[in-house]
């Protein structure tokens, strides 16, 4: 991607990476790691037009959803304005 002078990295992780589930505690702080790691190598790269991104699925994906999911991914890939997107039942 350096190479190219361009690229994207879109990264997935769960509820868990930002709210505490105490159901699933383990799995929290390594996706909250993944997350802030995500956050911190988009800062990193920006300048190199190297675009780093996290999405957190808040939801329970069932049918319907999958294009929610979908319209954020598309809207993170095509907009890069945030290094996060969060996908929520709001």
């Amino acid at each position: 991607m350096r190479e190219r002078g361009v690229g994207m990295i879109l990264l997935t992780v769960g509820r868990a990476a930002k709210y505490t589930i105490w159901q699933i505690g383990s799995a929290g702080p390594m996706a909250a790691a993944l997350r802030t790691y995500a956050l911190s190598l988009n800062a990193e790269l920006a300048t190199e037009n190297i675009y780093v991104a996290c999405a957190t699925v808040c939801v329970k994906i069932e049918p319907g959803w999958s294009e929610k999911i979908a319209d954020t991914y598309w809207t993170m890939h095509t907009e890069r304005n945030s290094p996060e997107g969060i996908v929520d039942y709001v």
